[in-house]
C-alpha cells in the first residue's frame, strides 16, 4: 500500500528533473521510479497506490480550523523556476495528473475517494488484508504505525494449536488477520511490531494515544509542552 502524495510529493520538490521541453517533471519520473523500486524489492504480488481524494481533508477542517494550516512545498532548487505561488500549485497538480496517468499506463492499481484522506483509505484496505505475506505500508508518515501489527489465525476448535504466527497455515485455518508492517524510504527501516516497541518504547496500537499528548507538527496539532516520543514512554510504561 502507497501513500501516493507522500511519494509524489518526495520526487517533486528534490528532483531537479526537465522534460525535453524545459518543464519540470521531476514528480512523475520519480515516482513512476520509487513505485518500480518498491515493487521489486518486496517483490510484491500486490500494489495498491492509494490517493487524497478531493476535500479529504474538510471533515477534520470543521472539527479544527488550524488543521494541516501553513503547510508548505519547499523545493530543493533555490530559484525555484521562477514561479509564482499560483504557477507553482498549478505545476503541481499538472505533474500529480501525469504521474496517475503514467502509473494508468503501466497497470498499476490506484484508488481514491472524495472527502477522504488516503491515510484513512489505507488504514481501511490495511484492516482488510487477508494474505499470507501480509501488507507493507510505505510512508513516511508517521501516522501510519499505529496500524502495525502481526498476523493472528482463527484456529478451528479441535485444531491442533500451531503457532499463530505461522503464517504458512498448514493447519489450514483461516487468517483471522494479516500482518502489517510499515516502511519508511527514507529511513530504509520496515518496521514490524517488535522493531516499532523497540524503536518507540510503546505498543504500535497505543501509538495515537502518544501524538495525542504529543501533538503534530506538519498536521498543525499542537501537543503538550516539553513532550516527546520518549518522554511520554517515560511517564506512561503501561503504554
Amino acid at each position: 500500500l502507497i501513500d501516493a502524495m507522500n511519494m509524489f510529493l518526495r520526487n517533486y520538490v528534490r528532483s531537479p528533473y526537465t522534460d525535453a521541453n524545459g518543464e519540470r517533471a521531476g514528480g512523475p519520473t520519480g515516482m513512476i521510479v520509487s513505485v518500480r523500486k518498491i515493487i521489486n524489492d518486496f517483490k510484491a504480488s500486490n500494489c495498491l497506490v492509494v490517493w487524497d481524494g478531493e476535500g479529504g481533508s474538510q471533515r477534520r477542517k470543521s472539527i479544527y480550523k488550524a488543521y494541516k494550516a501553513g503547510r508548505t512545498i519547499r523545493m530543493n532548487d533555490p530559484n525555484d523556476f521562477g514561479e509564482t505561488p499560483e504557477e507553482k500549485l498549478a505545476n503541481l497538480r499538472l505533474q500529480r495528473n501525469a504521474a496517475q496517468d503514467y502509473l494508468t499506463l503501466l497497470g498499476v492499481p490506484q484508488v481514491r475517494a472524495d472527502g477522504v484522506e488516503a491515510d484513512d483509505l489505507i488504514a481501511y484496505v490495511a484492516g482488510k488484508v487477508d494474505h499470507p505475506g501480509g501488507c507493507v505500508i510505505v510512508t513516511t508518515d508517521q501516522d501510519m504505525l499505529q496500524l502495525i501489527r502481526d498476523s493472528k489465525i482463527a484456529h478451528f476448535d479441535g485444531c491442533s494449536g500451531l503457532d499463530p504466527a505461522d503464517v504458512s497455515r498448514p493447519c489450514g485455518c483461516p487468517l483471522d488477520h494479516s500482518e502489517v508492517k510499515v516502511y519508511s524510504p527514507i529511513k530504509k527501516v520496515l518496521y514490524d511490531r517488535q522493531r516499532f516497541i523497540s524503536d518507540y518504547g510503546v505498543l504500535p496500537e497505543n501509538f495515537r494515544l502518544v501524538k495525542a499528548l504529543t501533538g503534530d507538527k506538519s498536521d498543525n496539532i499542537e501537543g503538550i509542552r516539553g513532550f516527546g516520543d520518549r518522554t511520554v514512554a517515560k511517564s506512561f510504561p503501561f503504554l
